[in-house]
């Protein structure tokens, strides 16, 4: 149960999921999912076995997609009103299609009250925390009871980094989450492309102020300084994008810096593949796909330490990271040094794709998830319905 999901071919929203769908089908699993709809559906089901949820009232369908759930809500204060439809529509959604399923997975905390009021006997309920909902800890002691409230009552608790698991742990002692990374879609590692004879860095995800895409394109001008036929590559598409066409031309970087808007998965990878670094100054993370999938194509990277940045590098050795506080120029002075060395990066690229490859596979990260689901069956014991 989720409320990010592909809509169309293509499309980036939630392909992380259909990924680990995909993984746990061709385990011999039978997966159904629930989404919401959009704007433009037909509210059918577009892919097999995913049930598109009709929204009650309609604005609720506003609430999902584009930046998440609670950037939408700062962002539409009114869409509040809609919540209690939303809620009630996934529950309505749950009781008519879970009934056959031994586990449901919930990928949002607010699904919780709707997901404990419609889960049947004998059904276990798992949590996967992937960011978002976890980093809202530290910025407000209504939604921390809200969130273990909900959390106590699942028969198990996973995310995808022991970055978030020791932020939940820092304010419930009595939670234990199990780390279960994202995967890496296996089709990845078919985008291994030969480099670009000049140096040519990428940028994919929002252009957003928490990204700090602004100061990566700011600190580029350096990067130029060294490297005049240096290009950085962005894909994604946001309120800062017209700020970073800005700083290109007042900084005369026109030349060197692409805006490539948002592209098919496929597309990404392809450019990825020929990329000699990966850059992401963000301030916060949950898992960065980004970078995984960076490696899984042979593109080493270098990141700020946000979210599962620090243990992908370290685990892979595919990846730098730049220390906080971040600067322009502390940015530029990084990726200078880096592309100054290609025979690191050879071998930053040859390390990183090989572990990724033995860590973050799709059949690997669905065997853990199989795993997961075992054990919640297993913990049913201690579901009390008046909890």
């Amino acid at each position: 149960m989720t409320t990010t999901y592909p809509r169309y071919e293509g499309d980036g929203a939630g392909v992380f999921l259909a990924n680990q769908v995909e993984s746990l089908r061709k385990l011999g699993h039978d997966v159904k999912v629930i989404a919401p709809e959009f704007d433009g559906d037909t509210c059918g089901e577009l892919q097999a076995g995913v049930i598109r949820v009709k929204f009650r009232p309609r604005a609720a369908r506003k609430i999902t997609y584009g930046s998440g759930i609670w950037p939408n809500l700062r962002k539409n204060p009114l869409l509040f009103f809609a919540m209690p439809g939303f809620l009630k529509s996934f529950e309505r959604t749950i009781q008519r299609e879970f009934g056959d399923r031994d586990i449901i997975e919930a990928l949002f905390t607010s699904a919780g009250k709707a997901l404990i009021k419609a889960r049947r006997p004998g059904q276990a309920i798992v949590y996967a925390g992937h960011g978002s909902d976890i980093h809202l800890l530290e910025r407000s002691a209504y939604y921390r009871r809200y969130f273990y409230n909900m959390i106590r009552k699942y028969d198990a608790v996973t995310v995808v980094s022991r970055h978030l698991a020791s932020n939940v742990t820092s304010h419930f002692a009595d939670i234990s989450p199990i780390e279960v990374p994202n995967a890496v879609p296996d089709e990845a590692f078919e985008y291994e492309r030969r480099w670009r004879d000049e140096p040519a860095a990428i940028y994919a995800s929002r252009l957003i102020a928490l990204k700090r895409i602004d100061m990566l394109v700011s600190g580029w001008a350096s990067v130029v300084s060294h490297f005049p036929a240096a290009k950085l590559i962005v894909f994604g598409d946001g309120p800062l994008l017209q700020k970073c066409k800005a700083i290109c031309r007042d900084k005369r970087i026109e030349n060197n810096v692409e805006f490539r808007g948002l592209v098919s998965q496929k597309e990404l990878w392809e450019e990825i593949g020929q990329g000699w670094l990966t850059v992401l100054p963000s301030m916060k993370e949950g898992f960065p796909m980004p970078l995984v999938e960076s490696l899984a194509c042979g593109c080493p990277f270098l990141s700020a330490p946000c979210g599962a940045a620090p243990e992908i590098a370290k685990e892979t050795g595919g990846g730098i990271i730049i220390d906080e506080p971040l600067t322009p120029e502390k940015i530029a002075k990084s990726i200078i040094e880096i592309f100054k060395n290609k025979e690191s990066l050879e071998k930053m690229k040859k390390n990183g794709r090989n572990e990724v490859l033995m860590i973050y596979s799709s059949r690997e990260i669905a065997l853990q998830k199989i795993g997961i689901y075992e054990m919640a069956l297993n913990n049913l014991n201690n579901y009390h319905e008046n909890d």
